[in-house]
């Protein structure tokens, strides 16, 4: 994962990432991209990889292929791998589904990303995770709770003193204002925002208003 998406929302190392392309190439093995969270326009780019100016070998995507709403999953590959496992019958053995194939999925995938580019949605979460950083680094430098900021674009992740009670509080007090955000269970050291791409300044400074007016209760 280019952002880990359950470990926290940190952003792998632009080394980490150069290193791993190295030595799979090295040593022959595939490198596989999870792009589940982070693909889709997510983290400023289409997919998370492109941050790093390297290919991998293999994609996953899911989620943002339809916002969620539709079970729907692709995986891409590089022509050459996807020559030798399905050029021949012989070579691979097929997996079908009942449910395979749903046309009312593909539609609504298709339909994702025309709007992704028509509406150039990777910029957008470029230019609305920068609003966000600037309104969350204020809360991170007054408040001792917000220990770090991670993620990229629109997946970002705000990242606390790893207490399970007053993170739960913050979470529930956080509802009143008709805000619903997870956090990176079992660590408890993280609140997930992973916002609609299609939101605006108005809707970032709410958040950050109501997070701020929470972060003030004395019982956190």
């Amino acid at each position: 994962e280019p952002v880990q998406g359950e470990g926290g929302f940190y952003q792998a190392p632009a080394e980490l990432m150069r290193e791993i392309r190295r030595l799979c190439d090295k040593y022959g093995i595939v490198m596989i991209a999870d792009e589940v969270q982070t693909g889709g326009c997510r983290t400023g780019r289409f997919f998370g990889f492109e941050h790093y100016g390297l290919e991998p070998d293999l994609v996953t995507m899911s989620k943002s292929l339809t916002g969620g709403m539709i079970p729907v999953g692709a995986l891409m590959c590089r022509a050459e791998i996807y020559e030798r496992i399905y050029s021949s019958r012989s070579m691979h053995t097929p997996h079908w589904s009942t449910c395979s194939e749903n046309l009312l999925a593909m539609v609504a995938a298709l339909s994702s990303l025309q709007i992704m580019a028509r509406d150039d949605l990777a910029a957008r979460a470029e230019a609305l995770g920068l609003r966000f950083r600037r309104r969350l680094q204020a809360s991170h430098e007054r408040f001792n709770l917000v220990t770090d900021l991670r993620g990229k674009g629109l997946m970002i992740g705000v990242g606390l003193t790893p207490q399970p009670g007053p993170l739960r509080l913050l979470m529930s007090l956080l509802l009143k204002h008709r805000i619903n955000v997870s956090t990176s269970a079992p660590r408890w050291d993280a609140l997930k925002l992973l916002p609609p791409l299609t939101i605006d300044d108005a809707v970032v400074d709410e958040f950050c208003d109501a997070l701020d007016s929470v972060l003030e209760n004395e019982d956190i």
